[in-house]
């Protein structure tokens, strides 16, 4: 039976007070049916979903921070208002509709961090990482493995920054730059057929952070106007890929993570077929269409072939005048 219909609940969620016995009888996993919940707290008392804002904005804080261990929380936050945090979802969106995504993760820590920052999620759309105090706050996908899938609105924290007051976010620059072939120079480029071996051909790679000029600062929705040291920031950062000295060129991370292009292969533990050992030169015969080239330099990666690659690497990232130096 659905749990809108159990008796004594509509008078219960009447009350601003509800009774703990109910909610520990009542609101249990194997008796909720979010969807449903969610649709009833749409239609009830002002008062009752002033409440539940207040406990969707508690359900998505956890969703952030069960994975930021050692992440600070100012103590200022328990005189901030939870249901005005732009970042929480509207008792109208239900769970499987609106799921938590990055910009309104990067919110939250930073009204939770600084205890009164208060700032529209669209507003930090194009942000990848979040410098406050000792701590660096990134998005998980770029401190992965590039095969590895991280949750959309997963953000990791390092101890480090990037050399800034205040809280700093860090977005990406509306074009990125890629070093054009040079026909005056000597390029090695043989698209082989990739054999079925992953190999690193790209140990020498590296990824760099540094920032440009642009800076725009954000004016959040708080009282304290008196504060010092309340900086918030979007600063435009070039990441930059270099193979030992020489600059490849500019990644936009989050298109990059985003792009429909980027796929990942299967890896064998997850097929069903009883049939192993099969070479992959017997699965290209069989399924042409899984044949591949090895992209062994970025002088291949920049002229490009017609077909799919496959590119096997390591990266280590350096962020230059910081306190973070994390090594992939």
């Amino acid at each position: 039976m659905p749990l809108m219909y159990y008796p004594g609940i509509h008078s219960s969620l009447h009350d601003i007070h509800l009774n703990p016995l109910f909610v520990d009888e009542f609101f249990q996993p194997d008796k909720v049916e979010p969807g449903l919940l969610q649709q009833y707290f749409s239609f009830a008392d002002p008062n009752v979903r002033f409440l539940v804002r207040h406990l969707t904005a508690c359900a998505m804080m956890s969703e952030v921070y069960h994975l930021l261990p050692g992440a600070e929380i100012s103590t200022a936050v328990l005189k901030t208002c939870l249901a005005a945090a732009k970042w929480v979802h509207e008792a109208t969106e239900t769970p499987d509709s609106a799921g938590l995504n990055i910009s309104q993760a990067f919110a939250c820590i930073a009204m939770l961090n600084s205890g009164t920052c208060n700032l529209a999620p669209e507003s930090l759309s194009h942000v990848f990482a979040l410098s406050s105090g000792n701590s660096l706050y990134i998005l998980a996908s770029l401190l992965c493995d590039p095969f590895e899938r991280p949750h959309a609105s997963e953000i990791r924290r390092v101890v480090g920054n990037v050399g800034r007051p205040g809280m700093t976010f860090l977005i990406s620059p509306p074009e990125v730059k890629t070093r054009e072939a040079d026909p005056g120079q000597w390029m090695a480029i043989n698209h082989s057929a990739f054999d079925g071996q992953p190999a690193n051909h790209f140990g020498n790679t590296s990824i760099h952070l540094s920032f440009t000029n642009y800076k725009n600062p954000l004016i959040p929705d708080e009282n304290h106007q008196h504060l010092i040291d309340r900086v918030f920031v979007l600063v435009e950062t070039l990441v930059s890929v270099f193979d030992g000295q020489a600059w490849v060129g500019e990644v936009d991370i989050l298109k990059t993570f985003n792009h429909h292009v980027i796929q990942r292969a299967v890896n064998d533990q997850f097929c069903s077929h009883a049939e192993r050992g099969v070479s992959y030169e017997a699965v290209v015969r069989k399924f042409s269409r899984l044949a591949a080239t090895s992209i062994e330099n970025w002088d291949e990666l920049i002229e490009a072939p017609a077909s799919g690659t496959i590119v096997a690497k390591r990266i280590k990232v350096g962020l230059p005048g910081s306190r973070l130096r994390p090594w992939l």
